[in-house]
């Protein structure tokens, strides 16, 4: 991590799927979106603590790990960090269903 934490508003869609971010609490485009597949997929969330960050005023981390990249989100409390892998953990251990598959291409592909 070479840049300062910002931050940034997430929603997850649990039935589809879907982390979005968002740069403001109002905004209504998304920065971005992150599928969360399975974990037979490659896809897992943990607790984290980065090191070596500038401007880590936080220190309950949770990392999202894809098959092609790691996300890492900070929460200001350990509650929120703690619903989040919680819910996140919910996602991951349902099977992706046929239409899954169409979604987390079209996110790929998006990229």
């Amino acid at each position: 991590q070479k840049e300062p934490f910002k931050k940034r508003w997430f929603i997850l869609d649990s039935q589809n799927r879907k982390l979005f971010y968002f740069k403001g609490q109002l905004d209504a485009e998304e920065l971005g979106v992150i599928f969360i597949g399975t974990e037979s997929n490659g896809y897992s969330v943990k607790e984290c603590v980065p090191k070596h960050t500038r401007g880590n005023k936080w220190k309950c981390g949770v990392m999202v790990q894809t098959p092609e990249r790691q996300f890492v989100f900070m929460c200001e409390q350990e509650r929120e960090q703690k619903e989040w892998l919680d819910v996140l953990r919910q996602v991951l251990s349902r099977p992706m269903a046929p239409q899954d598959y169409t979604v987390e291409a079209n996110i790929k592909y998006k990229r």
